[in-house]
């Protein structure tokens, strides 16, 4: 297989990671809550997740990290795809929206981007597996925290995949308007 890895960085407009060090910095759910940096791969490394290559974001206090989807526009190499690939989860609930594809011709169509809720309690709705997965996290109000400040609930970063057709060459993604649904890394599957 033969990947593109997208560099969502340009289009970051949320914090959702913290350190135990610095439990105010960041705000992943709208409540305060993160993701703890000690349990996610180095900041802005290559890592492996269920066999697909992702760029990390960075980890820094303060850093934005994730895309919480408000109808942007991602630009990349025109070129003959077969899937993409997604790290990411929505804060709260379970979500599908329509991704539209702009094809290199000029036209457009859409493809189904579906998110489980990173918290999990009823695991993967969509058929995603599991990316990055956290022992606890940090919640915003530090209700049942331990001493690291986290609340011992697992929280995941999900992998998914969204089918493209690679005989119809495309240039770009608009994402949908839901910024419920968060993107930390996005990579795409050259066609064959």
């Amino acid at each position: 297989m033969s990947f593109v890895l997208l560099d969502l960085h340009p289009l970051f407009n949320n914090d959702g990671i913290s350190w135990d060090h610095c439990l105010e910095d960041g705000d992943f759910d709208g409540e305060g809550g993160t993701y703890p940096a000690e349990s996610l791969p180095p900041s802005n490394t290559l890592c492996q997740c269920q066999g697909i290559p992702f760029l990390f974001p960075d980890k820094r206090d303060g850093a934005l990290n994730n895309l919480a989807l408000e109808g942007q526009r991602l630009a990349f190499p025109a070129g003959g795809y077969q899937s993409l690939y997604l790290l990411g989860a929505a804060d709260s609930g379970y979500f599908a929206e329509w991704l539209e594809v702009e094809e290199a011709g000029g036209g457009t169509r859409g493809c189904r981007l579906e998110l489980s809720s990173w918290h999990g309690f009823e695991g993967p709705r969509f058929g995603e597996r599991p990316g990055l997965v956290c022992s606890g996290y940090h919640s915003g109000d530090l209700g049942d925290t331990h001493s690291d400040g986290r609340v011992r609930r697992e929280v995941w970063m999900w992998v998914q995949r969204a089918l493209l057709e690679p005989g119809r060459p495309l240039r770009a993604l608009v994402f949908p308007d839901n910024p419920c649904l968060h993107l930390f890394a996005a990579t795409l599957e050259q066609g064959r």
